[in-house]
């Protein structure tokens, strides 16, 4: 939820622990296999060979095994997949807020917290925590991450809709993109009867 996000991120900043929102690449066709039978036609050109794979003919028919975009079980499945990365790493899913963990070094002292969003996610820790250093080299090899952004950059990183940006003291969210790009509407006046 949004709360829980403003949530970790007061704690973060509580602990003066930098920010990082990551993405993953190919979350959607890397999430569990599908737990039901789903066919589908090829596209009118066909699809290319990949890996040793024959070059599939157009309009050919397949079985779907995996979420695929626009399926509407795609993003669980993706979300179930993570989750179960993630809990391999030690992470915990918090109960109180689904795709939100917490990450517990020496003697259960917390030294990370990250929440997902589809396929983008935004993780705080503890950069003086080895369990949360080897933390984060397991998300970035267990997950096809096309980029990991600072939050402590010279630039706002776009996170949910909302600018982020990190200093030693702050964490700073703010929709100015959003707010300038709202435009406005007349609304004309009501029939008086």
């Amino acid at each position: 939820s949004g709360l829980a996000v403003f949530v970790i991120a007061v704690i973060a900043a509580a602990h003066q622990w930098p920010g990082e929102i990551f993405d993953v690449l190919t979350a959607v066709p890397s999430g569990l296999p599908l737990a039901r039978e789903l066919y589908g036609r090829a596209p009118k050109d066909g699809l290319p060979a990949l890996s040793g794979q024959e070059r599939i003919k157009p309009y050919a028919l397949l079985r779907i095994l995996k979420g695929v975009d626009g399926l509407t079980d795609a993003p669980r499945l993706w979300y179930l997949r993570a989750r179960e990365v993630l809990l391999s790493i030690g992470f915990v899913e918090l109960k109180c807020a689904r795709a939100v963990f917490r990450l517990c070094g020496v003697c259960w002292k917390l030294c990370a917290l990250l929440t997902l969003h589809v396929d983008d996610g935004l993780l705080f820790g503890d950069n003086n925590s080895t369990v949360f250093k080897n933390a984060r080299k397991q998300i970035d090899i267990k997950f096809d991450i096309k980029h990991w952004r600072s939050l402590s950059a010279d630039e706002d990183e776009d996170y949910l809709g909302m600018q982020w940006r990190q200093n030693a003291e702050e964490i700073c969210v703010h929709m100015d993109t959003y707010i300038d790009k709202l435009e406005t509407v007349a609304i004309p006046p009501a029939d008086e009867e």
